[in-house]
């Protein structure tokens, strides 16, 4: 399936993602740059009779290129150290996701992840010790 036209494509979130690679390609900050300018929305502001006002963001951009444009938005404000975010790199075996260290005290991406992390350490740490074929387990 390939994009309409007029929709932008982004793919720049991986190879920006991992700075001490190197440098990335101009042609991904370029397009991130320009992704994060589409549709950006406007606040307005919206009082009924009787309610409290409230602020609507509108926007003229279809809703594709909205999110595809707060997606460049944040990963801009991750990349330039604007939010408080620190991504981590998920250090359970093959896991290849980033979480949010900044916000608690996980040490994985998932409760999956850990129970693999405990599962392989467990397992490493007890291979070897039966004398015969057979697990003690």
């Amino acid at each position: 399936m390939g994009r309409r036209p007029g929709q932008p494509r982004l793919r720049a979130g991986p190879a920006l993602a991992r700075p001490a690679l190197g440098d990335p390609d101009p042609w991904d900050v370029a397009q991130v740059n320009r992704v994060s300018a589409l549709g950006r929305p406007w606040p307005a502001l919206r009082w009924d009779a009787g309610r409290r006002p409230a602020a609507l963001h509108c926007s003229t951009a279809p809703p594709v290129v909205t999110v595809q444009a707060e997606i460049a938005q944040a990963l801009v404000e991750l990349l330039a150290g604007i939010t408080p975010a620190l991504p981590t790199a998920c250090p359970a075996p093959g896991c290849v996701f980033f979480f949010d260290a900044a916000r608690s005290r996980r040490q994985w991406c998932s409760q999956g992840c850990g129970n693999r992390a405990r599962a392989a350490r467990h397992y490493a740490r007890h291979q070897g010790t039966t004398t015969s074929g057979h697990s003690s387990i």
